[in-house]
């Protein structure tokens, strides 16, 4: 049944009453109006507590009694009106007490969303993607009832729910664009607000985009940072500012480096000013939490604090799976040992002379020789017994004017057979850094010549390595030759293997593998399933990870039997630890040096550790050109890739780097770029010279002494007086450069 909203007099007041037509009594939804000729009156339902009917004769005078004791009336009203407006009134009273009674229930909330509203847009707070959502969330589900009210509709003693209905239409129309426009503010006033606490809150004044980065207040925020531009400057002065502000006590802030000595300089710097912050390593914090959980210190092997011991282990349970798997390991190390690149993938003679010394093709026989396929030519040969010579002067005097005496790749001398391989692809296609012409023609004479003077050849070709049949063709070209392979005795061929350096070199890629695998968290099957099937290096992934297999069952079974765990295991099991509901609840900040050093694993763990906290917030400072730390399964996409790995986030660049100068940036800058997984940034040098400062400088046998080479090819100083930093990748390059310990 709908209810009558508006009633006026009776139609005989009408006829006797000129000013009948000004009269009507109208329930709104708020509240009753009586009007009438001398002005209008409002009462809300709450202030009402009935009617009482005065019937007349043709018509009725109706008296409104209010909570008051007084009274309002409205006269003139038809016979059989009265029983429509009681049965309204009554209506509207009971919809008003409850409109009234959520309101209530409400009012403490709806008034703490107008002073936050009024915050934000005031620039007196930064305002968080998940603090929105949450709002517009309880709002909708506290007063769904009103959501679409019309503002307008609200009388003047509901301005407050008025109001917040505004704000609320207001935020949830744009955001986006609310939280950004709100957060510009706030940078603005803030900045202003501490700009002398910024000046002197170290030795230096901060520069305005570290300021910048130091003021976010997002759940979690990304800081890329450029080489020299302060990255430990930034985490103190967040530290400085957020207990200045009274955002966190120091117990409450939580500050993780990856290495020990970052960790000290934080701790020599942070502990002394603010008494009970929280600096950690990630291993010395996911030791601490796995104690408090299982109300012990765990026993860490010495294999994952020192890598010589793990390198040794490695090469010790290789020599034990050789034993046992001898076939599988020969073959590894006669075609697998190096990383194979198609020469077909390089596009420049440049490239490819890098790659091949980059890889070292030295062959167990002691050869250097000139690609992967020779390499592994050579292995095959010294590994089956084959007597080989390498790039031998051919049995005939073939030089002339135009070539040198002609140099075979491979000869075997006990039967008179030469080898030569082809750089050739199955379409009969040159490398595209060759002159195709010129080895085609090259191709033709060697064949010639050996069809002229009758000795054997045998051809093999670059598209055989790439289909895994290279050393499988040539074996069955040579049996049909009378070749007799006579396999090296397990032993023997295992100390060549030793002395040659490739158990050490399988061991270190090994061991860098272990750290990457137990840090990403994958299975072995998942290995198999990432491996690309066009990759042409896929043959040796899956000869690897085959190997790879063994040495972790070993290795996980070696560190199981003597309840021992390694940094990996660190992490994952305070995960568990975390997960399982050991709660770091005085936690509110997070701040993470150097996150370009993360894991996938260690990723895993800092979500965990935020999921045991109420709500902490994250800063991870770091600068994605310095990771240098893949070996030990930092993983640069979890940087790159934030968003994927922590949600919606703020970034703040910090540009400026006080390290280098401009020609220094200009170079580095070129060069990382290079790699399109990096960050893009644009690194701003506040040292300006116009000097040559890098120099790339390839030292030959006959520069003499590497060391007064180095000298002579660096500018002195005016003053005459120039200090000198070497830097070398091994410790064995200082003896060659005559520098003491």
């Amino acid at each position: 049944m709908t209810l009558l909203t508006e009633f006026r007099p009776s139609f005989f007041h009408r006829i006797f009453s000129s000013s009948a037509g000004q009269r009507f009594l109208r329930f709104s939804p708020y509240f009753l109006t009586l009007k009438s000729v001398d002005g209008s009156v409002q009462v809300p339902y709450s202030d009402l507590d009935g009617l009482e009917v005065e019937r007349r004769f043709i018509w009725s005078r109706i008296n409104f009694k209010l909570a008051s004791g007084s009274q309002e009336v409205f006269g003139w009203v038809a016979n059989g009106a009265q029983e429509k407006i009681a049965q309204v009134l009554k209506a509207r009273i009971a919809e008003a007490k409850n409109f009234d009674d959520r309101n209530a229930t409400n009012a403490e909330w709806i008034e703490g969303c107008t002073n936050w509203y009024l915050s934000a847009t005031r620039g007196e707070r930064w305002v968080t993607y998940r603090e929105i959502d949450d709002i517009l969330q309880e709002h909708e589900d506290r007063l769904t009832y009103l959501w679409s009210t019309d503002v307008s509709d609200l009388p003047m003693f509901k301005l407050e729910l008025a109001n917040h209905i505004r704000y609320m239409n207001e935020v949830k129309a744009d955001r986006t664009g609310f939280r950004s426009k709100c957060n510009l503010e706030f940078e603005a006033q803030e900045l202003k607000r501490y700009q002398s606490f910024f000046d002197s809150v170290l030795s230096n004044p901060l520069t305005l985009e570290q300021r910048k980065a130091v003021i976010v207040n997002e759940d979690a925020e990304l800081v890329v940072a450029a080489a020299g531009s302060g990255k430990t400057t930034t985490i103190k002065s967040k530290v400085a500012y957020l207990v200045n502000k009274g955002m966190a006590s120091p117990h409450q802030i939580l500050v993780i480096s990856f290495n020990k000595n970052v960790q000290q300089d934080l701790e020599k710097s942070l502990a002394s000013p603010y008494p009970g912050i929280n600096i950690n390593t990630f291993h010395a914090l996911g030791l601490k939490i796995l104690a408090e959980a299982q109300g012990k210190k765990p026993s860490l092997t010495e294999l994952a604090e020192s890598r010589e011991k793990l390198g040794e282990y490695l090469d010790g349970l290789i020599k034990q799976i050789y034993e046992d798997n001898y076939a599988e390991l020969a073959e590894f190390f006669v075609s697998y040992a190096k990383p194979y690149r198609d020469q077909f993938d390089f596009k420049s003679m440049g490239d490819y002379i890098a790659y091949v010394r980059s890889v070292g093709l030295i062959t167990l026989n002691g050869e250097t020789v000139k690609s992967l396929e020779e390499l592994e030519l050579a292995n095959f040969f010294y590994a089956n017994g084959v007597n080989y010579l390498y790039e031998q002067d051919y049995e005939h005097p073939v030089a002339s004017i135009k070539r040198r005496q002609y140099k075979p790749d491979f000869y075997l001398p006990d039967y008179g057979i030469y080898i030569e391989h082809f750089a050739i692809d199955i379409n009969g296609n040159t490398p595209p850094f060759i002159n195709e012409k010129d080895y085609l023609e090259s191709r033709d004479w060697k064949i010639l010549t050996h069809q002229q003077h009758k000795t054997k050849l045998v051809q093999t070709f670059s598209h055989e390595k790439r289909s895994g049949t290279l050393t499988g063709n040539l074996r069955r070209n040579l049996e049909q030759q009378g070749v007799i392979f006579s396999p090296l005795p397990k032993d023997q061929l295992l100390d060549k293997l030793n002395s040659s350096g490739y158990i050490s070199e399988l061991g270190i890629l090994l061991g860098t593998f272990l750290n990457l695998f137990k840090g990403s968290l994958l299975s072995l099957g998942d290995l198999s399933k990432r491996l690309p099937p066009n990759d042409s290096d896929a043959a040796r992934a899956r000869k690897f990870i085959e190997i790879f297999g063994k040495v972790y069952q070993r290795y996980q079974e070696h560190l199981a039997s003597s309840s021992l765990i390694d940094f990996n295991d660190m992490i994952r099991l305070a995960e568990q630890a975390l997960d399982g509901g050991h709660e770091l609840k005085d936690i509110k900040y997070v701040l993470i040096d150097e996150f370009q050093d993360i894991s996938i694993g260690r990723a895993q763990f800092i979500k965990s550790l935020l999921r045991s906290t109420d709500h902490a917030k994250l800063v991870a400072v770091g600068d994605d050109w310095q990771s240098i730390y893949r070996f030990s399964g930092s993983d640069i996409s979890v940087m790159t890739s934030f968003e994927d790995h922590f949600g919606r986030h703020e970034v703040r660049m910090l540009p400026e780097t006080f390290r280098f100068d401009q020609m220094v940036e200009s170079v580095a800058s070129r060069f990382v770029l290079k790699n399109e997984a990096q960050i893009k940034k644009k690194v701003i040098a506040k040292v300006r010279d116009n000097s040559k400062s890098v120099i790339l400088w390839h030292p030959q046998k006959e520069s003499g002494s590497l060391l007064e080479s180095i000298a002579q090819h660096i500018p002195v100083a005016s003053s005459g007086k120039t200090s000198i930093l070497i830097l070398a990748r091994y410790n064995f390059y200082k003896d060659q450069l005559g520098i003491a310990e």
